[in-house]
């Protein structure tokens, strides 16, 4: 399901819409106010997807398994803060490789082993630990 805003691309749907997300409609139940709660549609972010991109919720209640990614109220990207203290600002446009190519983890073989590099592309690369990914962008 998409929840950009057809009449405006760059944005998401009001929440009164129809297609607006299934989520409270509180003010303190949208992303980035409850900074706190440990749900991933609040606070929490993968590098799966580019930022800006929709959110993905297994069924409709937000406690559920979520992909989101990064969320901004900038057009064009977000400015991602890193683990070193610096700043930096990701297009949308950022290389994620492939959302649907599956995820490196346990159980995984061949190219998604532990160990593999991200199959997200550069996006993916900047959420993984010592995954033998490079912190450069390609080229």
């Amino acid at each position: 399901m998409m929840f950009l805003d057809p009449q405006r691309p760059r944005y998401w749907l009001p929440n009164d819409s129809p297609r607006a997300p299934v989520i409270p409609t509180a003010v303190d139940r949208h992303r980035g106010m409850r900074w706190a709660d440990a749900a991933t549609v609040f606070s929490g972010f993968n590098t799966i997807r580019p930022p800006n991109s929709t959110i993905a919720v297994a069924g409709d209640d937000i406690r559920n398994p979520t992909i989101a990614s990064v969320s901004s109220h900038h057009h064009g990207g977000a400015h991602v803060l890193r683990c070193d203290g610096s700043t930096d600002f990701f297009a949308n446009s950022v290389e994620a490789g492939d959302a649907w190519g599956g995820s490196v983890r346990l159980g995984m073989t061949g190219p998604l082993s532990p160990g593999s590099p991200s199959p997200f592309g550069y996006w993916g690369a900047m959420g993984t630990r010592a995954a033998n990914d490079s912190d450069s962008p390609p080229l």
